[in-house]
């Protein structure tokens, strides 16, 4: 009678632990704002007329990005190293008059702010802007790939632009650059944008 009473417990226990486990992993992919998937998954923004596909196995999170700034819709997080966290985001704007200014850091935490390289691309058939540089960001090395499109292309006067920026730390921003460029590549504007 005790032995099978001990098989029972240990039934009742090992199930109580794997039901724990199984509840934890579901209740990380279901928390609102926050979707973690293995493969790369399209976000739709309909409100603001846009779709772009994450990097595969990284985690979108729409609550923090909704924190960090009025413009910045949603964020893709990847690899993090201390406190600094790997990621892709999407911001949307408005140009001032004269455009965009490349000389001035984006931030007030940025400190030795250095342009790598500026040129123009097309994302998608939009005509895009790209803006890598790096900068000590918080007591980090960062380096960061910002990539400025508009309806119009015209990117001198006021207008609502959509910025996908990519920010590594400067030692592994390679390793994940192909990762973070597929997600800048998918970016496409819905229709009821156009």
């Amino acid at each position: 009678m005790k032995s099978s009473i001990a098989v029972i417990i240990i039934v009742i226990l090992f199930a109580a632990a794997f039901g724990g486990v199984y509840l934890y992993f579901n209740q990380a992919k279901t928390t609102p704002g926050i979707d973690i998937k293995p493969q790369a998954v399209e976000y739709v923004d309909s409100e603001r007329g846009y779709a772009i596909t994450s990097p595969a196995g990284w985690t979108r999170d729409i609550a923090t990005a909704r924190k960090l700034g009025e413009g910045l819709r949603v964020m893709f997080i990847g690899p993090q190293f201390g406190d600094f966290i790997t990621n892709v985001n999407v911001n949307q704007g408005f140009f001032g008059e004269g455009g965009i200014n490349w000389k001035n850091p984006p931030g007030p935490n940025f400190r030795n702010y250095k342009v790598v390289s500026y040129s123009n691309l097309t994302v998608g058939n939009l005509t895009a802007k790209e803006l890598v540089y790096t900068a000590d960001i918080n007591n980090y090395k960062a380096k960061s790939k910002f990539v400025y499109i508009t309806k119009s292309g015209n990117f001198t006067q006021s207008e609502n632009f959509y910025l996908v920026a990519y920010t590594a730390l400067e030692e592994n921003y390679d390793q994940f650059l192909p990762l973070a460029q597929k997600s800048v590549e998918s970016f496409r504007l819905l229709p009821s944008a156009i």
